[in-house]
């Protein structure tokens, strides 16, 4: 084999490589008008996100800051599961780090990382903390007291200040102008009821 470098097969007869493709987007869209995109890398692991159309734009003066208390109530009980049986789950499956919730001015997403194999079974947990949260007043209680910490590590990113004062500047606070991000002056509205009442009207499929 001298001459024969790495690159190049020693066989006599050596098989032909498989033809790689390149990952595709596939569409659909279910029965309830809730659409999926998907698209099949071939790795081990699956990002899974369910995307809600709601964010800060949708709050009005009854219910300043919900947009973020929904996100800090996310992978709490709902109506199937308790919370200690949401973080064990998730746990057991690999994924508590990943599990997580984010909410903007128009879009509030729910993501996962998890062993693909293991999709199955995210699934139904994601759909369960968007559509069955059960919003126990003690959980909401203890969530609310965070909202102090969460503003200060907030305000001491100038980036996002800066960006979320141009946003405030440039519509006036109106839709896109409304801050995500909630204040202490947003505790009062810090309910299950006022939660639940933002629930109903925007995350419905």
């Amino acid at each position: 084999y001298k001459g024969s470098t790495l690159d190049r097969s020693v066989l006599l007869d050596p098989p032909t490589p498989a033809p790689l493709a390149a990952p595709k987007a596939e569409f659909s869209q279910l029965e309830n008008g809730l659409k999926v995109a998907s698209i099949d890398k071939g790795g081990l692991t699956a990002r899974v996100g369910l995307l809600v159309n709601a964010g800060s734009r949708f709050e009005t003066s009854a219910n300043f800051g919900v947009t973020n208390m929904v996100s800090m109530m996310s992978f709490a009980s709902t109506a199937h599961l308790s919370q200690l049986r949401t973080v064990k789950s998730l746990e057991q499956l690999g994924c508590n780090s990943t599990a997580m919730c984010k909410a903007g001015r128009e879009e509030t997403v729910y993501k996962v990382d998890v062993a693909r194999e293991f999709v199955p079974l995210v699934v139904p947990l994601l759909v369960g903390n968007v559509l069955f949260p059960r919003l126990l007043p003690w959980e909401v209680k203890a969530t609310a007291k965070k909202v102090k910490d969460m503003r200060k590590a907030f305000e001491a990113d100038a980036d996002a200040m800066v960006s979320d004062l141009l946003h405030k500047a440039a519509f006036c606070n109106n839709t896109l102008g409304l801050s995500p991000h909630a204040s202490e002056r947003c505790l009062s509205y810090f309910t299950p009821e006022t939660i639940r009442g933002f629930l109903l009207d925007h995350f419905a499929p």
